[in-house]
């Protein structure tokens, strides 16, 4: 017998009238979840393109004061250091004599009068002439003390604590100069804050009530997250290094946080969180396990604005159906 091209259960099928109007099976259930799959993406998506949400933002670098500021002590007399009697750390009381200087033309003045006093009282005049020489020698002498004794000691006016010492034994000193940095203390002082310096192109953009997010440079961000504050202040004019001097108390930091041009500050109050070890607010639940002393650089980024990741789209769509 000789066998067909075709098998029987293929002609079967196609002479069969009841398998005309069967449905031929496509596509598995496996593609159809798969299919299902690749839409869900597509729709978060989509989704998200409308809905979600990307910040526009600007950093910069700077560090955690109290929030009373740093205050510099000058003189108004020049002269020579000759005694200096703190060191950073150091905790000072108003009134302490934290340096003194040498003022020796007032001591050879004071010298010069009690030589004459002394002439006074052993020479031959009469004795009422001599009492008033004596009483005037001696008024001259007690305001010449007085006047050496406020123009060689140099005293902390605030309670607080010192940060830097920028005088040595022997340096030749001018009126006003910058002597000593102490970070106020007591209880006019709040939290810790944050002054922050960016760039002057992108810190004008800033506005207060704006969220900050702040990276200790102590803190891992990659652990524990970083801290959250709100904007609380932004400088008019970029500031000069004579200006970032009387806020950071530091010719180092102000060197390092200026980069050699003249950038906005930036003050940033920091959310508390009771809760926390360190009693700020992190984007993590706890935040670390370690205090945050004052001092503390850390770098800070400022949310300016936000938009949907559509309207980021939208101009190269047109840009692109322009062109074609």
């Amino acid at each position: 017998m000789k066998k067909g091209v075709f098998r029987e259960v293929s002609l079967q099928r196609l002479s069969s009238p009841e398998q005309l109007d069967q449905l031929m099976s496509v596509t598995s259930p496996r593609a159809w979840l798969a299919l299902l799959g690749v839409a869900a993406i597509l729709l978060t998506a989509l989704m998200w393109g409308i809905f979600g949400s990307i910040p526009n933002t600007t950093s910069g670098e700077g560090i955690l004061i109290k929030s009373g500021g740093v205050l510099n002590i000058t003189h108004s007399s020049g002269g020579q250091i000759r005694d200096i009697k703190v060191e950073a750390g150091d905790i000072v009381k108003r009134g302490d004599v934290v340096a003194r200087i040498d003022r020796h033309e007032l001591v050879e003045q004071i010298t010069a009068l009690e030589e004459q006093l002394e002439q006074v009282r052993i020479s031959e005049v009469e004795s009422e002439v001599k009492q008033i020489k004596d009483k005037e020698l001696n008024d001259q002498i007690n305001k010449l003390r007085t006047e050496l004794e406020i123009e060689s000691t140099i005293v902390a006016p605030e309670d607080g604590r010192v940060i830097e010492v920028d005088i040595s034994m022997g340096e030749i000193v001018q009126p006003g100069m910058h002597l000593i940095s102490i970070e106020r203390e007591g209880d006019t002082v709040r939290d810790l804050e944050v002054v922050m310096y960016v760039p002057a192109e992108e810190g004008k953009q800033i506005l207060p009530g704006m969220t900050a997010h702040i990276s200790p440079t102590t803190v891992k961000k990659e652990e524990y997250g970083f801290m959250i504050g709100r904007v609380i202040s932004v400088s008019e004019f970029p500031e000069t290094a004579q200006g970032m001097m009387v806020t950071l108390g530091s010719q180092e930091l102000v060197a390092r946080l200026s980069r050699n041009s003249a950038p906005i500050e930036v003050r940033v109050e920091l959310i508390t969180d009771r809760s926390t070890v360190s009693g700020y607010k992190w984007s993590s639940l706890y935040g670390p396990p370690i205090t945050i002393d004052t001092g503390t650089l850390c770098t800070g980024t400022v949310t300016i604005s936000s938009q949907p990741p559509i309207r980021l789209v939208i101009p190269d769509v047109k840009k692109y159906l322009m062109g074609n």
